[in-house]
């Protein structure tokens, strides 16, 4: 299963009545994305949820690739969806 289509069945998934969490940072730790997954993953985010994202390089050591930086929500039609900060160890 691509990436695109993974990403799909499982945005298909959510319940939209319920309450939503999604991670402060998408593929920016022990993860990776290419480039394009990224910018299209940040549009999805953007048309399904209404989340804002900027995409950013991943620095970490070990990853070469793109992730994802969560702003928030744009629009308070979208209240049931939260976003989580990730917690530092």
């Amino acid at each position: 299963m691509s990436f695109k289509s993974w990403v799909n069945h499982m945005f298909s998934r959510i319940d939209k009545n319920k309450p939503i969490v999604f991670p402060a940072s998408i593929a920016l730790g022990k993860a990776a994305l290419p480039k394009e997954a990224a910018e299209w993953l940040s549009l999805q985010l953007l048309s399904r949820f209404n989340i804002k994202s900027t995409v950013q390089e991943n620095t970490r050591s070990g990853y070469s690739g793109y992730g994802l930086s969560i702003e928030g929500v744009v629009d308070n039609d979208y209240a049931n969806t939260l976003i989580k900060e990730e917690q530092q160890k």
